[in-house]
């Protein structure tokens, strides 16, 4: 089995956490999250439209963006649930259907 429904959500979580602390104004930006940011902010983008951006923004701009972050990955576990939102343990990765789903 697989924990990618759980461990997405996680990510989920804690990119939340992280706006919550940006907007806040207790968010340290250091060398280290500063990636995590910018990959987080750009997760509510089409893929296309991604590392665009390499300016962290201000905390207010910075918070709003990682909720839209947070939003898309949930957003793409929705997009792999199948009917009635059930989250099975295994995705087929060619095709990204859960099995027994036509």
């Amino acid at each position: 089995g697989s924990a990618w429904f759980l461990a997405t959500h996680g990510v989920a979580e804690v990119i939340y956490a992280t706006a919550a602390a940006a907007a806040k104004g207790k968010l340290t930006i250091s060398s280290t999250s500063q990636d995590f940011l910018l990959a987080a902010m750009d997760l509510a983008l089409p893929k296309s439209k991604r590392g665009q951006d390499k300016r962290i923004p201000s905390s207010k701009v910075l918070a709003q963006k990682l909720i839209a972050g947070g939003d898309g990955v949930l957003a793409r576990a929705k997009h792999h649930a199948g009917e009635g939102m059930h989250m099975s343990e295994q995705i087929y990765r060619g095709n990204g259907k859960l099995p027994g789903v036509a």
